[in-house]
C-alpha cells in the first residue's frame, strides 16, 4: 500500500511527469486529480481508462501511479 509507505499525490504526480513524452495523458491525468481533490463524496468515481499500446511505452508505469494516486486520495476498496 503505497499511501503507507508515505507517498503523496504530489509525488506520484512528479514520477509521472518525469516520464518521457506522454504529454496528453500527463495532462488528462492532472485534470482527473484536480477534479478528485474537489469532489468531497468519495463514494461513487465514475471515470474508467483504458491503457494500449506496443510494449514499452510505460502502460504498466501509468497504471501503477494512478493506481498510487487513487490510494492517496481513497479511492481504492480494501
Amino acid at each position: 500500500d503505497t499511501a503507507a509507505l508515505g507517498r503523496t499525490v504530489a509525488e506520484s504526480l512528479s514520477e509521472l511527469n518525469s516520464l518521457v513524452g506522454l504529454k496528453r495523458l500527463k495532462s488528462e491525468i492532472s485534470e482527473l486529480v484536480g477534479e478528485l481533490e474537489e469532489r468531497g463524496d468519495r463514494s461513487e468515481v465514475v471515470r474508467h481508462l483504458v491503457f494500449f499500446g506496443r510494449s514499452g511505452l510505460g502502460k504498466a508505469n501509468v497504471a501503477r501511479l494512478l493506481g498510487d494516486i487513487y490510494s492517496c486520495l481513497l479511492y481504492t476498496s480494501d
